[in-house]
Formats: structure tokens, C-alpha cells, sequence
């Protein structure tokens, strides 16, 4: 998949509850990461007490994101306003929540998993018989310093012998 291209929608509802973009406005300003969504219509609205679904297309960042324990400015956080028209002057705060971001890693530059035998090419995958020799190949994008880890998880029902 072409990582600059969405991918395709993945509606639920039925089209009645599918927003377009006569509905809503979105505007995105890149220096404050942020991401302003300005209901359009005014047939459609958000109503209390009940779940919405909002999709928004993004690129993980190019640096490592520690866990938010590790990085508490790693949140994402949602605000909602009145708008102008109902204040009379300038939108109004309403609702705020904050949400705990993942962590984003490197990602391994290659990962290769060969199951067969490095002379005659023959794969082993007769059940319970042992493997003589799994090849795996891995590069890292950083190097590895004192306490870093490995850690490699068979698949289920694999053992690794010692």
C-alpha cells in the first residue's frame, strides 16, 4: 500500500449518518499539530450520549515516542466549542479530554525468518522435527548499547530449544 495514499473508507453506518464535506470543514495547521474539525451544516449536529466515530489519516512521526509515562507531552487531546453564533461573540469552550498517545518505535530496516537448510534449500516443515539451523537476519536503524534487548517471539507452537 502506498503510504501517501488513504485508504479506502470503512463506514459502519448508513449514509445518512456518513458526514461529507458539505458538512464539516477540516483545516489542519502543521506547526501546532493540530487538526480543526467546524460543523457546516446546520441539519447535522453532535449529539450527548452518544458514540461518534471521527477517521483522520496520519503519519506516525520519523523519531522514537516513548510511552506517555516515559514523555508526559505524549497525548492527544480533544476540545469542543460553541460556536460564535451562540455566544454572540467568539466561540465558547465546552468539553476537554485527553487521551494517552502509543509510542512509536524504529522500525527494523530488515527481518528475515529462513526456514531451510543453507546447502540444499529443502524447508523443514514436517510437525514436531527439529530445525537444524533457523536462519534469522535482522538490521537496525540505531545500535544497540549495554542493556538494550533482543526479543524474538516464535509464532504459536514453535519451542525454541536451549
Amino acid at each position: 500500500a502506498d503510504p501517501s495514499v488513504p485508504p479506502d473508507p470503512n463506514f459502519i453506518g448508513p449514509p445518512s449518518l456518513i458526514w461529507g464535506d458539505a458538512d464539516v470543514l477540516c483545516s489542519i495547521d502543521a506547526t501546532q499539530r493540530t487538526l480543526t474539525a467546524t460543523v457546516l451544516a446546520s441539519e447535522r449536529e453532535i449529539t450527548a450520549n452518544r458514540d461518534y466515530q471521527l477517521t483522520i489519516f496520519v503519519k506516525n512521526p520519523t523519531l522514537t515516542i516513548p510511552p506517555v509515562e516515559e514523555s508526559p507531552t505524549n497525548v492527544w487531546q480533544l476540545d469542543t466549542f460553541d460556536s460564535s453564533s451562540s455566544s454572540g461573540v467568539l466561540p465558547t469552550f465546552r468539553d476537554s479530554i485527553t487521551l494517552k498517545g502509543y509510542p512509536v518505535y524504529n522500525k527494523a530496516r530488515q527481518w528475515v525468518v529462513r526456514n531451510q537448510d543453507p546447502v540444499t534449500g529443502v524447508s523443514y516443515r514436517n510437525g514436531l522435527s527439529a530445525i537444524p539451523g533457523l536462519f534469522i537476519q535482522l538490521q537496525l536503524p540505531t545500535k544497540l548499547i549495554s542493556g538494550d534487548i533482543v526479543l524474538i517471539q516464535a509464532p504459536a507452537g514453535f519451542l525454541f530449544n536451549n
